[in-house]
């Protein structure tokens, strides 16, 4: 497991992963104030050319039973390898399944990105290497690194469209 992933918990039900770190570790972006230009360099600021893994929800478990999600990644990515986890929601009733992807390739990752941003259906979905994560929501695209000195670059780099809303109100001091 990465290190990053570590300090994540990876939940559906749960916080996202911006919330769970300190705010030395974590960036927001609205996809209001992104352009492909800005993903792509943010893509390959924060992942070089590190090997990327894809986390996402793919259904849930009741009883015997098991309803698959509606992604769409399969016509979006490149899948030829994965392997299932299941999570137990927060009140234990039915299990969250997620497949988690590796060896995502970065040009699939930003035009997901940006059908995100034009109004594909979201999936619950989170790429990573060892030391940072990207968090993909109909909203926000959120960063969280453990590398606190590429988050104060990116944060200074793109001083005018990092939302920084959530940032007092929700700081947890961790």
């Amino acid at each position: 497991m990465s290190a990053i992933m570590n300090e994540i918990n990876i939940n559906p039900d749960g916080m996202t992963p911006f919330f769970q770190v300190h705010s030395e570790k974590r960036v927001r972006f609205l996809w209001d104030n992104l352009d492909k230009n800005v993903v792509t360099d943010l893509i390959h600021t924060i992942f070089r050319d590190s090997q990327l893994t894809m986390t996402v929800l793919v259904g849930y478990s009741f009883e015997l039973n098991f309803v698959k999600e509606k992604t769409g990644i399969g016509k979006i990515f490149t899948i030829t390898n994965w392997k299932e986890l299941s999570i137990d929601s927060e009140d234990h009733e039915f299990q969250f399944v997620l497949a988690q992807i590796e060896r995502i390739k970065k040009d699939e990752l930003i035009n997901y990105c940006m059908k995100i941003k034009n109004g594909h259906p979201q999936a619950y979905i989170t790429f990573n290497n060892e030391s940072s994560l990207l968090y993909v929501s109909t909203d926000v695209m959120d960063i969280v690194s453990q590398d606190k000195n590429s988050i104060s670059a990116l944060k200074k780099k793109y001083h005018g469209i990092v939302d920084v809303y959530r940032e007092a109100e929700h700081s947890r001091g961790i």
